[in-house]
């Protein structure tokens, strides 16, 4: 007599990582940090917002936005990770990859 062994298919579970949705708001608070960055360079801070305009009216797309922010944020890798947040999955790694 032999007997069967029941094989059940391993089964994987997902793990629940809660995602954090960004706001209005994380975007408010990371202009705020920007600004108090960069107190004593304004100019910086004013060619972010620039930049954000010219990106919000179609002027520029997504790969200018990035160019332009590695440069004003050279330095500022905080700022970087942080910028990184707001960018969809396809570009983070064209933004990290000299912070990497």
């Amino acid at each position: 007599m032999g007997f069967k062994r029941s094989i059940k298919p391993q089964t994987f579970m997902r793990t629940s990582v809660k995602v954090h949705k960004l706001t209005t708001e994380d975007a408010m608070n990371y202009i705020l940090t920007i600004k108090n960055k960069f107190l004593r360079h304004p100019e910086k801070f004013h060619a972010f917002i620039h930049t954000m305009i010219d990106f919000s009216r179609g002027r520029i797309n997504t790969h200018t936005v990035i160019d332009r922010v590695k440069i004003l944020f050279d330095g500022y890798p905080d700022l970087l990770l942080a910028f990184n947040k707001f960018l969809a999955k396809r570009h983070k790694c064209n933004l990290m990859k000299n912070f990497v």
